[in-house]
């Protein structure tokens, strides 16, 4: 390899170091640590070799398909002044890309570091929030989110407190170490139940309970241990976090209206109205769905011309949109578009990953997504989507080093 390109290839993965301490810190950061990625994966070159790695990732492949037919659905939709504000954000998964090929195996750890130690600097202005020592232009005291809105950082901060138990529990011998993880993972809990973002809360505790049940071979204590510690944060974040007491009532509020009132007004109520939206659109176009361009406008017909469902205030519910995205791509691309969704979903979950780290991300990282995307458009925010990358182009990552050794070992034998 060239002196040249292994320069512009060193200084690519000190950007990705860059681009994981930036996500959960700056939006200014994210882009220009964005750009200086796809910039320097350019000036990389041996785009031969790149587009290979890619087009043999069957998660990629369906991903750029789904997408692909998203556009394309504009073209059976009634309206003509879309403006494609749904793909907007999309250049930020160019890092993705750079990420699964050209990231070097030393610098994946470093990756991992830089993001848990910028997330440590969110949280402890968090709590400086919370306590009232400093105030910032983002979040309040009483829903203290240093940076983005309370549903990104919720997702934020399930992903890190799984990171730290991971880390926790695969630190075997006691050490000065395992007690740090044990202190971070604490740290990082009480932070996610201090703060307004139900669904990372519900995310976490979804993503525990199957990481335990995967990590340990006795199904039936891992079972047993992951209730007990669910159940122990339950009780202490319900008597100690007036805000996830308050939350978790306005939760049950909610589904109550809608069950016994049939009023889908409230937080939770909006996103079940989006199933009643949604059913409504593949009546009339199961395979199809109605079009990317037509997705607010029909939202609007169903709720506001055909009275389908009784909400009293509508402004959330367009601000919003569907808060679910499964639902809003079957609605815009019917079933075909659900059943591209499941098929990359099952593709991430196939990958094989022998790196027990790495493997526990995966599987808490599915959990995460899959949850989380139920509850909003989280794909398309651009804390999370970018968390999601890093998360992601690391998994695919690391079956590209182990495939790369195992190929090689082959050979070897074969001599």
């Amino acid at each position: 390899m060239p002196e040249k390109i292994k320069k512009t290839s060193l200084y690519l993965n000190y950007a990705f170091i860059l681009y994981a301490f930036c996500i959960p810190l700056s939006r200014a950061g994210i882009v220009f640590s964005s750009i200086l990625i796809i910039v320097l994966w350019v000036i990389e070159g041996d785009f031969k070799n790149k587009f290979k790695v890619l087009i043999n990732i069957k998660f990629i492949l369906f991903s750029i398909i789904l997408t692909c037919y998203l556009l394309l659905s504009v073209f059976w939709s009634d309206s003509s002044s879309y403006n494609y504000h749904d793909f907007d954000k999309f250049w930020y998964y160019l890092t993705f890309f750079a990420i699964i090929t050209s990231l070097k195996k030393k610098f994946l750890p470093y990756l991992l570091y830089s993001f848990m130690f910028a997330m440590s600097i969110d949280m402890i202005l968090s709590y400086g929030m919370f306590f009232e020592f400093w105030s910032l232009k983002h979040g309040t005291s009483i829903n203290p989110t240093p940076f983005m809105n309370h549903l990104e950082y919720s997702i934020l901060l399930a992903v890190i407190s799984l990171v730290f138990f991971n880390k926790l529990i695969l630190t075997k011998l006691a050490s000065i170490l395992q007690i740090f993880y044990l202190i971070m993972f604490i740290i990082s809990i009480i932070n996610l139940f201090l703060i307004q973002g139900r669904i990372g809360q519900l995310s976490f505790f979804l993503s525990i309970f199957v990481l335990i049940v995967f990590y340990f071979k006795n199904k039936f204590k891992a079972f047993l241990y992951s209730i007990t510690l669910i159940a122990i944060i339950l009780f202490s974040s319900y008597n100690l976090s007036d805000g996830f007491k308050y939350r978790l009532k306005l939760t049950v509020s909610d589904v109550q209206n809608v069950i016994e009132k049939k009023d889908f007004s409230g937080s939770w109520g909006i996103r079940a109205s989006a199933w009643v939206v949604t059913y409504s659109i593949l009546k009339e176009n199961i395979l199809f769905g109605t079009g990317i361009a037509d997705l607010d406008l029909d939202y609007k017909r169903i709720i506001e011309i055909e009275k389908v469902v009784k909400v009293n205030d509508t402004s959330a519910m367009y601000n919003g949109g569907y808060h679910n995205e499964f639902l809003e791509l079957t609605a815009a691309g019917g079933l075909i578009s659900f059943l591209l969704f499941v098929i990359i979903f099952y593709y991430l979950s196939k990958t094989e990953i022998k790196d027990l780290e790495i493997r526990n991300i995966k599987i808490f990282l599915l959990v995460v997504l899959l949850f989380s995307l139920l509850g909003d458009n989280f794909l398309r925010l651009q804390f999370t989507m970018n968390l999601f990358s890093l998360f992601i182009g690391i998994i695919l990552a690391q079956e590209k080093f182990e495939k790369k050794l195992s190929s090689s070992l082959n050979r070897s034998l074969e001599k």
